[in-house]
C-alpha cells in the first residue's frame, strides 16, 4: 500500500509519463511535449557548442550573423566569444517553426 502511494504522488508530479517494460524492469518517463520542455538557467555557448547544436558551420554562423539572421554573439575574454544558450534556443524554435508552414 506504501509503494503504491509512492508511486501515485510520483507519477502526479511528473505529469503525463511514457510507461516501458523492459524485461523485469518498468521505465517511467516524463512527456513533455517541444514547447514545454523545462529550460535551465541561462548558460554562455561556446562558437563549437553553438556549431553542434545548430549543425551550421562557424561561417554559416558568421554570415547569419552579420546578415541579422542569428542572435548576435558576446564578447568573454580576449578573442573568445559566446552566445546565449536562450538567444540560440529561440532562434532554433523560430526555423523549426517556419519550415513547419
Amino acid at each position: 500500500m506504501r509503494r503504491a502511494k509512492a508511486w501515485r504522488s510520483l507519477v502526479e508530479q511528473m505529469g503525463e509519463v511514457r510507461v516501458r517494460q523492459v524485461g523485469a524492469f518498468t521505465h517511467i518517463e516524463p512527456v513533455h511535449p517541444p514547447t514545454m520542455v523545462p529550460e535551465g538557467p541561462d548558460r554562455l555557448l561556446s562558437v563549437k557548442a553553438v556549431m553542434e547544436r545548430t549543425s551550421l558551420s562557424r561561417s554559416s554562423l558568421w554570415r547569419l550573423e552579420r546578415a541579422g539572421s542569428f542572435p548576435a554573439r558576446r564578447q568573454k575574454i580576449g578573442r573568445r566569444v559566446a552566445w546565449l544558450e536562450s538567444d540560440v534556443r529561440a532562434w532554433m524554435r523560430t526555423r523549426r517553426q517556419s519550415r513547419s508552414v
